[in-house]
């Protein structure tokens, strides 16, 4: 194992030290032909919404996402983490993208959630890749972290 393998297995051991207490959410969009929906499992309950016909994974990713926030904001919890797969989703709320209405909504809502004493973490699984390429890096709005590196980020 080289030296930075053993640095990236230990910053991702690190991570889930760090976040060991908080909450977990995994967030998904999904199409099938024309059909689109978007999903967040919390613990042992997933909240679904289906979404307009043709709607983009892009979009579904993104509600999925506010879906995730929604959960939250009804939870007696106060710390939080969100796992998602989508760069594109992360990386709008990073830009702020505020010319898409459901990114406005998402960092409105995502703003009202840290005044109110929630802390949010957003974790990007990065599921496209292997082997030694352990690297997690921050991005503004998120952390990406590879799917793989991480054993103890499985829900449980």
């Amino acid at each position: 194992m080289t030296s930075y393998q053993k640095y990236t297995e230990t910053s991702s051991f690190e991570f889930c030290d760090r976040y060991n207490d908080f909450c977990r959410l995994y967030t998904d969009g999904s199409r099938m032909g024309d059909r689109v929906a978007a999903a967040v499992v919390h613990r042992a309950t997933t909240k679904t919404i289906r979404l307009p016909n043709k709607a983009s994974i892009f979009r579904a990713e993104l509600h999925a996402i506010s879906l995730a926030l929604d959960v939250i904001r009804h939870s007696k919890e106060k710390n939080f983490i969100i796992f998602s797969d989508s760069m594109s989703s992360l990386e709008a709320l990073t830009g702020f993208k505020l010319e898409i209405d459901i990114v406005q909504n998402i960092i409105k809502d995502y703003t009202h959630l840290g005044n109110g004493g929630k802390t949010t973490k957003n974790l990007m699984l990065d599921t496209q890749s292997r082997g030694s390429e352990n690297s997690m890096h921050c991005k503004g709005f998120f952390t990406v972290l590879p799917a793989h590196s991480c054993e103890c980020l499985r829900m449980v």
